[in-house]
């Protein structure tokens, strides 16, 4: 059987290759409209990705306390059921679905909740070498993607397993259906260059008209003569990423022209994420009642189809590895109520305070819950009747977290409460950053792997490091995406400053409303290069916003040591990261590397009318580094963004500070309930270097307890300790002591 379906795959990929190639060279090849599954005619037709809302009454959301979901690897939860119990375990998981009536009937008998992975099976969404991963060329070749999403046949066997794996598990308590675990176009973040299929191409072709204003403008971002056959949308041929790699080494931004590249990237995102809300479309026609998501997501890249601006809308909950700030995009894209659901990986390394932390930080950040892979160390969790050591410690842990009275940090309707402060995530530049980046590597460039990707990636870190740096200064930011930008959501939702990291490529259209936006009284900081192409990757001529931070430009010369443009160097990344970052043969400010070269100066201010600017021309991204953060560095950055904001007159009406004089690692959040009361959750907040197969690294905690005080503007009329029950009074300031590997949480009651 297996030896067939390897034949079937070697076939169909021949079959591809030859229609690839006749795509190719033939531009008058095209596809009619019923030829493509009739969700990616919707997307084609309409321009617009579908939006999936999340279920109504749903069980999940009153039945079950934060959840702690066993992954069913060297376990069993029908055998080991007594194990899980005695340290407060209280879930687990069903694989596929197919065949499982009696596991689910089980689960109902228990009254075991449990979560559905691989409903889609696996091997589309997530290919593997049985579904023809190995034929993918690793040298960056153009391939057809072995189950293309613009293939009919495709969808058709989506919905053929998920119609197979779901009605047999509806039976029991299911809390969330998976499509398909560490989904990806290629495998993770890595540069596979993928889908030239013929039909995607022609999809492609099609998509590309919505895209652009007419044909002439479509000419002159792809640097095509104006009266060719070729310079025709019916014949565009999207390109690899070496055939624009010599551009950004050789010509100044002004001249980039990525958008051959760039362009066929956006498109396979977009198709990628309506494949998504077309399976959970699917699903939902069996399951109206249960969220339905995908788990193992990536950190936003150029390549494996997370652009979280999309996927916010596409899927109804997640479970995405923290790399790159994911967790604080999630929590701010799903924010409204009531939220969809973000969840994580959970690895117990053995390190008791490290494995305490991370469920009580993610606890704190309103997360629901965590899928626990129960191995540790090579070593199961349950084992011939017992129980881990290293695991079994942590069982007053497990039954701290999903006690009934934290329930609200997760349940649906409790809000989190933002800063005036918001961050602007532009998916376009995370593209045009990658692009920057691989330049490191030159021709090998195709090596640029994925787990490479996730310590190195330039956009990633800095994402973080500007979380980190505004939460030590006391502040909850709130990321909005390019769509709100240009929705005017920063005035609807009474934001002061918009701070735009790395955001390298941006429209014309999005320029105007962060113009608009200072003019009418708002503040924004940039950290560098901000709109040097626009959404395709084409350099202006001049930025667009030059204007507005009052620079002049000499595009010509270069960045950092004059020769460089990446910020993080992949080619180090067995270094320590502080390694990775630009040191040699720079100008400096403060002991820090000067970017644009030109301008011979750093954080330069301007005002237009009653709104202000801040370029800063330095890059805040070594703050991701935790001895940066705690040193010199850390220091500066605190104070000169800090001083900032405080001219702008944005101060934060509860404050948490500590007692050891330290200005940073530990972090107040706070929802709003009913009422007029809040929840505040405060927790201990280092630098994590996540990982998609452990608990990360660069975990530093105290082994003390942190003595902290809490102030407030807010007039108190009650507060209560939630974990102790303990009435802690009215009178602030507030002397309280943090656990350094838990959570302190409060309910606080504000007079009207």
């Amino acid at each position: 059987m297996f030896d067939s379906q390897i034949m079937i795959l070697q076939f169909r990929r021949m079959v591809s290759i030859i229609a690839v190639l006749a795509c190719w060279f033939s531009p008058s090849f095209v596809f009619a409209e019923n030829d493509w599954s009739p969700h990616l005619n919707h997307w084609l037709n309409q321009n617009q990705i579908t939006h999936v809302s999340i279920p109504q009454n749903r069980k999940f959301d009153e039945q079950y306390n934060f959840l702690i979901l066993v992954w069913q690897y060297k376990t069993r939860a029908t055998n080991d059921r007594d194990l899980y119990k005695k340290i407060h375990l209280n879930g687990w998981h069903i694989d596929y679905g197919e065949g499982k009536q009696k596991l689910a009937a089980w689960g109902a008998q228990q009254e075991w909740p449990y979560y559905v992975d691989h409903a889609a099976g696996k091997g589309i969404l997530h290919l593997t070498p049985r579904s023809g991963l190995s034929s993918i060329p690793k040298s960056g070749a153009p391939s057809p993607r072995p189950w293309s999403f613009a293939d009919p046949k495709t969808f058709q066997e989506l919905t053929r397993r998920i119609d197979a794996n779901i009605p047999p598990i509806l039976n029991g308590p299911v809390a969330a259906i998976a499509l398909d675990d560490e989904v990806s176009l290629g495998s993770f973040n890595s540069p596979l260059e993928v889908d030239y299929s013929p039909q995607a191409i022609a999809a492609f072709r099609k998509w590309l008209k919505s895209q652009y204003s007419s044909n002439s403008a479509w000419q002159r971002a792809w640097q095509l003569p104006a009266v060719s056959e070729s310079a025709k949308l019916t014949s565009a041929q999207p390109v690899t990423y070496e055939k624009v790699r010599q551009q950004l080494k050789n010509l100044p931004p002004s001249k980039w022209r990525l958008a051959p590249w760039l362009d066929f990237r956006t498109f396979m995102d977009q198709m990628h994420a309506e494949t998504f809300a077309a399976s959970v479309q699917h699903v939902r026609s069996h399951a109206p009642t249960v969220p339905i998501g995908v788990v193992g997501g990536q950190q936003p890249s150029a390549y494996g189809g997370f652009d979280y601006s999309l996927l916010r809308h596409s899927v109804q909950w997640m479970e995405a590895y923290d790399i790159g700030g994911t967790n604080e995009l999630l929590r701010s894209f799903w924010a409204d109520t009531p939220r969809r659901y973000q969840m994580q990986t959970y690895f117990a390394s053995g390190n008791i305070a490290r494995d305490q932390w991370f469920l009580w930080y993610y606890l704190a950040h309103g997360n629901r819950g965590v899928i626990a892979w129960p191995d540790s160390g090579g070593k199961p969790w349950f084992n011939a009747g017992k129980i881990n050591p290293a695991v079994e410690k942590l069982s007053n842990t497990f039954a701290a977290v999903q006690a009934d009275s934290l329930q609200v940090l997760a349940a649906p309707q409790t809000e989190p409460v933002f800063s005036p402060i918001a961050l602007l995530y532009s998916h376009p530049s995370v593209q045009v950053g990658w692009a920057i980046d691989a330049t490191t590597h030159g021709k090998t460039w195709p090596r640029r792997s994925s787990s490479l990707d996730n310590s190195c990636l330039s956009s990633g870190k800095n994402r973080v490091a500007w979380t980190r740096l505004l939460e030590d200064l006391g502040h909850q930011p709130r990321w909005i995406d390019t769509q709100e930008l240009r929705a005017g959501e920063l005035q609807s939702r009474g934001i002061k400053l918009l701070i735009l990291p790395q955001a390298f490529a941006l429209s014309s259209e999005e320029c105007q409303a962060i113009k608009a936006f200072v003019k009418s009284g708002g503040a924004v900081i940039a950290d560098y290069a901000p709109a040097i192409t626009d959404q395709h990757g084409s350099g202006y001529l001049t930025p667009p916003l030059d204007q507005l931070f009052g620079l002049k430009r000499v595009s010509k010369s270069g960045w950092f040591d004059g020769n460089r443009r990446f910020e993080v160097d992949g080619e180090r990344y067995r270094r320590p990261f502080a390694e990775r970052l630009p040191q040699e043969n720079c100008l400096l400010d403060s002991n820090m590397p000067i970017v644009e070269r030109s301008l011979s100066g750093t954080r330069f201010e301007h005002q237009l009318g009653s709104g202000r600017t801040l370029y800063l021309n330095l890059s805040p991204t070594g703050y991701f580094d935790q001895s940066l953060r705690g040193a010199d560095f850390g220091n500066h950055w605190r104070k000169w963004i800090g001083d900032w904001i405080a001219k702008e007159g944005i101060q934060e009406p509860v404050r948490v500070t500590r007692e050891d004089q330290r200005e940073h690692g530990v972090e107040l959040l706070r929802y709003r309930t009913k009422d007029q009361t809040e929840i505040w959750a405060i927790v201990a907040n280092p630098t994590r270097q996540a990982s998609v197969d452990g608990p990360g690294s660069g975990i530093a905690l105290s082994s003390q307890n942190i003595p902290l005080r809490i102030e407030t503007t807010l007039p108190i009329s009650g507060c209560r300790n939630l974990r102790t029950g303990k009435s802690l009074g009215t009178k602030f300031p507030l002397q309280i002591e943090l656990p350094g590997s838990e959570a302190i949480v409060l309910e606080v009651t504000i007079k009207p």
